[in-house]
């Protein structure tokens, strides 16, 4: 999902950057698992991400990667600890 994300912003650093980070995630990702275990909620993350690239809308596409990013990464530490 998050690669498509990447290739639909036409970023071609993004895609870059998002490759690099999914790589660096594969190894730990059991660890890093929490987000994803609802996948109503990881849905419901994401959608406003997806909304906002779909509809060519580049700052509310900003501010809903920002806020799914902090949200995502709150639930990973949360289940790291």
């Amino acid at each position: 999902m998050h690669r498509a994300l990447a290739r639909a912003t036409g970023n071609r650093v993004y895609v870059l950057l998002t490759n690099t980070l999914f790589n660096a995630y594969l190894p730990v990702r059991a660890a890093l698992r929490a987000p994803f275990t609802d996948p109503q909620a990881a849905h419901e993350r994401l959608e406003p991400v997806v909304d906002a690239v779909t509809a060519g809308d580049a700052a509310a596409a900003r501010r809903a990667a920002e806020h799914y990013l902090t949200v995502t990464e709150r639930i990973m530490l949360e289940g790291l600890a």
